[in-house]
């Protein structure tokens, strides 16, 4: 036999078995009965691609749904980096542009307001910086205004605590 023909067979049949080795059981018996490589890939092709399409629309799907929650934003974008990988992982894309319609639509009313800057800038960002800034700018609000509630309520009522003005100090006796 031709040396050229003896290593094409040594080489398929090693990728035959890299094949067999990793695809999952409920695929096995598909690909069992095939001479090459190639005739492995093309039916695998042809077997998946349904189920790619249908996780990539899954997979869109969850970006589309996804919200930030009680997450913190390093949690948040942690889970729409995780979902984007998934779906380049499938072979598909998502827009650059896309994905911050998809971070910005699942933050909190909180948020609003930074989210009309982003979607009104025109020079390219760096979003995840900004965004766990912001996310720190907007606990410190919350502690400052939760702060001022309190000192309010205690500044109000302890004036009238011990000036003899309360309705059961001024009761004659």
């Amino acid at each position: 036999m031709n040396a050229d023909y003896m290593l094409w067979k040594l080489i398929n049949q090693n990728l035959i078995s890299a094949l067999y080795s990793t695809i999952s059981p409920s695929i096995l018996p598909y690909i069992l009965n095939m001479q090459s490589a190639q005739e492995i890939w093309r039916m695998l092709e042809t077997k998946l691609q349904p189920t790619n399409h249908s996780r990539v629309i899954q997979l869109k799907n969850a970006l589309h749904n996804l919200t930030m929650g009680d997450s913190s934003m390093q949690q948040y974008l942690a889970q729409i980096k995780s979902i984007v990988d998934s779906i380049a992982a499938t072979g598909s894309r998502v827009d650059t542009e896309d994905i911050l319609h998809y971070i910005l639509n699942g933050l909190p009313i909180a948020y609003n307001s930074f989210s009309t800057s982003i979607r009104t800038c025109q020079s390219t960002i760096s979003l995840y910086s900004l965004l766990c800034s912001e996310e720190i700018n907007i606990q410190n609000q919350l502690l400052k205004d939760s702060t001022r509630d309190n000192s309010a309520f205690y500044i109000n009522v302890r004036p009238n605590m011990g000036r003899g003005n309360s309705s059961f100090n001024n009761r004659p006796s």
